[in-house]
C-alpha cells in the first residue's frame, strides 16, 4: 500500500495538464483517501469507553491523538520530500482536496487533522499566506484554506466550530475538541460533563452504524498505510526538509500549479479505473505493467 502511495504521488507531480478523465480519476482517489481516513477515525473512537474517560484520561487522549499524529507525519513526508516547490504545491493541493471531501463526508476530525498538518510551521513556512510558495497554490485552494482558518479559529473556545456541531448532529467531531473537553471532566455533577459523554456516545453510535454499512475494516489497515519510517518522525528531519525545498524557477516567475478543477459529485469506487493518470511517455505495455502500482484504497 505504501509503495502504491509513492507511485501515486510521483504520477501526480509529473502531470502538467488534466483531461476530463484525469480529473474524474483524480477525484476517485481523493474520495478513496477521505473514506479510508473516515473509517480509521471512527473505528478508533469506538475503542474508547465512558469508563476510560474517568479512569485513564491520558490513555484516551493519546489514542485520540494517534491518527492525527500519523496523518501529520504522512502529509509532512509527502509535501516536504518533494523534489521542488512546484511538486510540493501539487501534493499540498491534493491533501486540501482530501480535506474538502472529508468535510463532505461530515468528518471534521479528518478535515481538521489535514488542515492542522498543513498549517504546522514545517509546511506553513513554505505555503503560508505571506510566503512565496503561496503563489503556487490555485485560487480555489487558497480560498479553501481561508475557510478552514475561520472554521478552526480557536477564539471563544472554538466557538465557530462548536456552533457548527450544535447545528447538525450529522457532523463527526474533531478528536482534538473531544480531548480538550475530556481533560476537564471530573464526574457527572455538571450538565457540561454529561453533555460531553452524551456527545461521545452519539459519535460512537453514529460510527458503528456507518462502519456496519461499509463492511470489515480495522485500525491496523489504516495505520499500515499511514505509517512511515520511525527515523523520519524526528521533528528536526522535517524541519530540515522544509528549509531545503527550492523552486524550479526564480521566485519572480512563480505561477499557480495546474490541478484538476473541483467537481460537484461523489466519485464512484470503481476499482477497474486502474491508473490515476496515463503517462504518455510510456509504451502501452509499460502502462499495462504500471497498473499494478495504482493507488486504490477501496480494493
Amino acid at each position: 500500500m505504501k509503495h502504491n502511495h509513492y507511485k501515486f504521488i510521483q504520477l501526480l507531480t509529473r502531470k502538467e495538464e488534466f483531461s476530463d478523465k484525469d480529473t474524474q480519476m483524480y477525484y476517485q482517489r481523493v474520495s478513496g483517501y477521505a473514506d479510508n481516513l473516515d473509517r480509521l477515525s471512527r473505528i478508533l473512537l469506538g475503542q474508547i469507553s465512558g469508563f476510560d474517560v474517568f479512569s485513564n484520561k491520558r490513555s484516551v487522549q493519546t489514542k485520540l491523538a494517534s491518527t492525527s499524529n500519523q496523518l501529520a507525519y504522512r502529509i509532512w513526508s509527502d509535501v516536504l520530500e518533494a523534489p521542488n516547490l512546484q511538486a510540493a504545491a501539487k501534493i499540498y493541493c491534493f491533501w486540501v482536496d482530501v480535506a474538502i471531501q472529508a468535510g463532505k463526508n461530515k468528518n471534521l476530525d479528518v478535515e481538521s487533522n489535514i488542515y492542522n498538518a498543513l498549517t504546522n510551521i514545517k509546511v506553513d513556512r513554505i505555503f503560508g499566506a505571506d510566503k512565496d510558495g503561496y503563489q503556487l497554490l490555485p485560487h480555489r485552494i487558497q480560498q479553501t484554506m481561508r475557510q478552514f482558518a475561520q472554521r478552526y479559529d480557536p477564539n471563544g473556545n472554538y466557538a465557530t466550530l462548536r456552533n457548527l456541531l450544535n447545528k447538525s448532529s450529522d457532523y463527526f467531531s474533531p478528536f482534538f475538541l473531544l480531548a480538550k473537553d475530556i481533560e476537564h471532566i471530573q464526574d457527572l455533577s455538571t450538565s457540561h460533563e454529561r453533555q460531553v459523554l452524551n456527545a461521545l456516545e452519539h459519535y460512537q453510535n453514529q460510527s458503528a452504524s456507518l462502519i456496519a454499512e461499509r463492511g470489515p475494516y480495522t485500525a491496523d489497515d489504516g495505520f499500515r498505510w499511514l505509517g512511515i519510517a520511525e527515523d523520519n518522525k524526528k521533528l528536526s528531519y522535517f524541519g530540515q526538509l522544509s528549509r531545503n525545498l527550492k523552486p524550479m524557477k526564480h521566485k519572480a516567475e512563480y505561477t499557480a500549479v495546474s490541478m484538476p478543477e473541483s467537481i460537484h459529485y461523489k466519485p464512484t469506487s470503481d476499482c477497474n479505473n486502474d491508473l490515476l493518470f496515463r503517462d504518455e511517455s510510456l509504451s502501452s505495455d509499460q502502462v499495462q505493467r504500471s497498473r499494478s502500482y495504482a493507488i486504490d484504497l477501496y480494493c
